[in-house]
């Protein structure tokens, strides 16, 4: 069964019920009579597979582009080759594979799911709340990358949505058991303001002025997550996990 734990059904039924009782207030549309029609035919153009509508990777704007200039785009990626510093091979970044091993991966994650119910690793509940319903693949699309300069169709920051996907449902387990960890590394930053405290912490009350022994140094990972080694960042994972205080 991939039906949701019962306090968990109880709340999302409650959340349902509020939703649909409550009165909505009508929202009158402030488009004028060009921009509606403007907004019509992006939708048809959109509808017929003319034209692509994408959120920009980091300027917050939304991109509107030829469908055919984003597919070539998203190949380029997909057909990008990668050049080891150390030897100088050149391999792809991407292979195709048998479109069997989605059933394949589906039915690994069952096995291994009730595997750790069955050892007392898991409850019952969370082992049926992280069985999708079938077998489903990620989907690959790209957001473009409109602040850097760029001829014609901007580069496209490449974005696996697991939404619907095998792994989905034990993404949000997993990120439930160890979100919290992150707040304590000591290299967590959370954003723009806290990075701020932590370099006021630096030097202190007395003065606006950063020690002379610290050197500010930025750094930008091509790539960041993609090149981080598997089997390293499952270690780390593994051990990070086995020091909580309850670990389950």
């Amino acid at each position: 069964s991939s039906h949701p734990p019962v306090p968990l059904s109880d709340c999302l039924s409650g959340i349902r019920t509020e939703i649909l009782s409550t009165k909505l207030n009508r929202v009158r549309n402030n488009l004028n009579r060009d921009e509606l029609a403007a907004m019509d035919n992006l939708v048809k153009l959109q509808k017929e597979g003319l034209i692509t509508i994408q959120p920009t990777d980091k300027s917050g704007g939304l991109a509107i582009m030829n469908r055919v200039d984003y597919v070539d785009g998203m190949n380029l990626i997909l057909h990008d080759t990668y050049t080891d510093p150390h030897t100088g091979q050149i391999s792809n970044c991407y292979e195709a594979v048998d479109p069997t091993i989605i059933h394949e991966h589906y039915e690994l994650i069952k096995t291994t799911v009730y595997d750790g119910y069955e050892r007392g690793w898991i409850s019952e509940e969370d082992a049926d709340a992280m069985i999708p319903d079938k077998p489903a693949a990620g989907r690959l699309y790209g957001l473009p990358k409109d602040h850097k300069d760029y001829e014609r169709v901007p580069k496209f920051r490449p974005i696996v949505s697991g939404s619907g996907s095998n792994t989905e449902l034990i993404s949000q387990f997993v990120d439930s058991q160890s979100k919290h960890l992150v707040r304590d590394l000591d290299s967590y930053v959370e954003d723009s303001p806290d990075f701020l405290r932590q370099i006021e912490d630096l030097h202190g009350s007395e003065t606006t002025d950063i020690p002379s022994n610290i050197v500010p140094v930025t750094i930008d990972v091509v790539g960041l997550y993609s090149n981080i080694p598997h089997d390293e960042g499952m270690a780390c994972f593994e051990e990070a996990h086995n020091m909580r205080d309850s670990p389950r």
